[in-house]
């Protein structure tokens, strides 16, 4: 042991008379470094210096591996592992001056910040909020064992192989999952953790399922104690039961002054996570079917029937619930946009035109032969009416990315859905000559002085010759 003890002070950097000095003093095996403190290093070096005879030597890397050897034996020992010398590499050396800076650095960045206390626990049907709340704190509080405190009361108390041999994003996690339940560090992270909890409960509903760990000052007990009787089989079937209620019971039929799409986007995210909290996920298509079941905003049914023409968005909540939205952004653009225009003509599908029949003089023009039969709904429906340069332009490339998107849904989606919803599949009027259709990543092409054309007195003669031909109907 003392040659593997030796070996390892060799490999740090100190020369054999600086390595019978350090023994000396009684740093002679692994267990015996790790009782010094940092402070005490540093003072012993410091020392050892002043006095250092001629063949003493303390290089400057060789005190770094020296602190090094000593937080890695503090790390073992921590993790109820044997501290071998042998076990001291050059790769442990490195991975534990690595692990010291990094601890540096977290202490310098929480040197001027205090991690906010969540609020007591005033119901126990609070519970979840304020669980995530804890967590939130604790994992930014660090103790004794210089990781953070959320270690004391992890759900498993023995520290398996399996554990062990797991792949870790961080050290952080890897010592909250491998740091022993046990020892002088878990003795005042675990007195800690008490004082914490007990005063964000004391008074409270919770206070009686953890009053029976005061005398012992046992965090962790009370923690799990209280989580059980919070997260308990009753619990969390009715957690199950209150999530399916949500989005079951959720409806959005348009926005109003207090309720948006947001929001009732926001009650079914809410509802999964709680569902996974409790350990049942749900599909990912029976997610997206339960979303589309409860909207019935008849101005959303184009956008989906574009996702039920898409299998992979079928699939993807995610996505499914971003498209709904952004297409519900750009339609209330396009009515914002179209609204009081002079020039718009619109179209549509069945029935008489908004321009009726005959001829005749009035403040809209002259009518040059009998209207026929019209071919519009009118209004401002963004998938009919027509857009001048102005307007298309204002539209910017998402929105107009959105007109096409409506335009060719119409084709796309399901017949017997758009027969149901909103009859035959109209006949879409293009969009401003000489503008082509925006190339992703690129900005709109400018506008032509040809697409002028498409309005005013030229575009209503055209319209209004002969029976049958299609109506144009003038907005003022």
């Amino acid at each position: 042991m003392a040659a593997a003890y030796n070996q390892a002070l060799s490999r740090c950097g100190f020369n054999a008379a600086t390595r019978t000095f350090i023994n000396q003093e009684g740093m002679n095996s692994v267990e015996n470094l790790t009782l010094m403190t940092a402070a005490d290093m540093d003072l012993f070096i410091k020392d050892a210096k002043r006095d250092q005879g001629a063949n003493l030597s303390f290089p400057f890397l060789a005190v770094k591996r020296l602190k090094a050897f000593r937080v890695w034996g503090t790390h073992r020992i921590r993790q109820d592992l044997a501290a071998q010398p042998a076990q001291f590499t050059d790769a442990a050396c490195v991975a534990t001056m690595e692990r010291m800076q990094e601890e540096s650095e977290i202490k310098a960045a929480m040197k001027d910040a205090t991690p906010d206390k969540p609020p007591a626990l005033k119901t126990l049907k609070g519970w979840p909020k304020f669980w995530e709340q804890c967590k939130t704190y604790f994992i930014q509080c660090r103790g004794a064992a210089e990781i953070p405190l959320s270690y004391v009361f992890r759900e498993s108390e023995v520290v398996t192989q399996e554990i062990r041999d797991a792949i870790y994003t961080s050290v952080d996690e890897e010592f909250i999952a491998t740091t022993a339940l046990s020892g002088k560090h878990f003795a005042i992270d675990n007195k800690r953790v008490w004082n914490e909890f007990k005063e964000l409960n004391v008074g409270g509903p919770g206070w009686s399922f953890i009053k029976r760990f005061e005398k012992t000052t046992d965090g962790r007990g009370a923690v799990l104690a209280l989580k059980i009787q919070c997260e308990g089989d009753a619990s969390i079937l009715n957690r199950k039961t209150k999530a399916y209620t949500s989005i079951a019971n959720a409806v959005y039929g348009g926005a109003r002054k207090h309720f948006t799409f947001a929001d009732y986007v926001e009650i079914h995210q809410n509802a999964h996570n709680e569902l996974e909290d409790c350990d049942e996920a749900m599909p990912a298509s029976k997610k997206v079917t339960d979303f589309l079941k409860g909207i019935t905003d008849p101005s959303l049914a184009i956008g989906i029937g574009i996702i039920i023409s898409r299998p992979e968005m079928l699939s993807d909540f995610g996505e499914t619930q971003k498209f709904l939205g952004t297409y519900t952004s750009s339609t209330a653009t396009h009515a914002s946009a179209g609204g009081g225009k002079r020039n718009l003509s619109e179209t549509g599908t069945g029935g008489r035109g908004s321009g009726g029949r005959g001829r005749g003089r009035g403040r809209r023009g002259r009518g040059g032969g009998r209207g026929g039969r019209g071919r519009g709904k009118g209004g401002n429906d963004s998938k009919f009416r027509k857009y001048n340069d102005e307007e298309w332009k204002a539209l910017k490339w998402e929105g107009q990315q959105a007109v096409f998107a409506e335009r060719n849904a119409i084709k796309a989606a399901d017949q017997a859905r758009q027969t149901a919803q909103m009859g035959v599949a109209p006949e879409l009027p293009p969009l401003p000559e000489g503008i082509p259709a925006p190339v992703p990543g690129a900005p709109p092409a400018p506008p032509t002085e040809d697409a002028g054309n498409q309005f005013g007195r030229n575009a209503q003669r055209r319209g209004g010759a002969g029976r049958g031909g299609a109506g144009v109907t003038f907005v003022p």
